[in-house]
């Protein structure tokens, strides 16, 4: 379990889950889904269509949480963010890379640059 703050850091860094369960009450709890823009950037998370709201659960998360209680763990992570594996890179006859066989435009090898920059970061967080 996490608290809203550490959520909030989580967004901050990038690894925004796309469902979570949270505990505001000891006996009930409540579904929150991502809703992201065109970009698939975070704009909220809302209760998620299974879920009634209350007066304990809102609509929007945000709305949940008062200064004093944001610090409490109530939050669970129901999926988590992960970044997916790749396969072996290589150089061909004509210069170019590809991965897995498949050719890579200027765009797929900037995006693979950043995962695997993505990675370090990681490794060198838990060292």
């Amino acid at each position: 379990m996490i608290s809203y703050y550490e959520l909030l850091g989580m967004i901050k860094e990038g690894n925004i889950p796309n469902k979570i369960k949270v505990h505001l009450t000891p006996c009930t709890s409540k579904i929150y889904v991502k809703e992201s823009d065109i970009d698939e950037s975070l704009i909220y998370y809302r209760i998620d269509e299974m879920e009634e709201e209350d007066e304990n659960y809102k609509d929007y998360l945000a709305v949940c949480y008062l200064e004093s209680s944001m610090f409490d763990e109530t939050i669970e992570i129901l999926d988590e963010k992960k970044i997916g594996k790749l396969g072996y890179i290589v150089n061909d006859e004509d210069g170019d890379f590809t991965i897995d066989g498949y050719a890579m435009d200027y765009e797929q090898k900037i995006e693979i640059i950043k995962k695997i920059n993505e990675i370090i970061d990681k490794i060198n967080k838990e060292e």
